[in-house]
């Protein structure tokens, strides 16, 4: 059973096989496909986004507070509080986004043949997306 621990733990989001995996997927593809034609990446505007302060706000208990009396320093608060709903609420957006420009071919000249992303999280532990 030790022996085929690494089997597991590639599965395992964050350890050092499941990173290895990651890798050499990346790596195939871009000898298979060449190397890439665009890099992108999205951030999630935490403190700025109507939809992110709501859900924010029903987090917390409050959902009839209005959105646009809630000011920065109290949105990031709620930022700093409420981490997982920061970044379901970003990978929203992100999934949305990516499914858009997968279905439109004028997005990128084309249709898209393959893509890789990783989530990083930022100085505030604000989610970015490389695409």
């Amino acid at each position: 059973m030790v022996d085929d621990i690494h089997l597991y733990l590639k599965n395992i989001r964050g350890s050092a096989t499941y990173w290895k995996t990651a890798h050499n997927e990346l790596i195939a593809q871009i000898r298979c496909l060449g190397p890439p034609h665009y890099s992108l990446t999205f951030s999630c505007n935490d403190l700025n986004w109507l939809d992110m302060r709501k859900a924010l706000l029903i987090a917390d208990g409050r959902p009839n507070k209005d959105t646009n009396e809630l000011g920065i320093y109290a949105t990031q608060r709620l930022v700093e509080m409420y981490p997982i709903v920061v970044r379901r609420q970003c990978m929203i957006r992100v999934n949305a986004l990516v499914t858009f420009m997968l279905n439109n071919d004028e997005v990128f000249c084309g249709i898209v043949q393959d893509y890789w992303w990783r989530i990083e999280f930022q100085n505030r532990r604000s989610p970015t997306c490389i695409w």
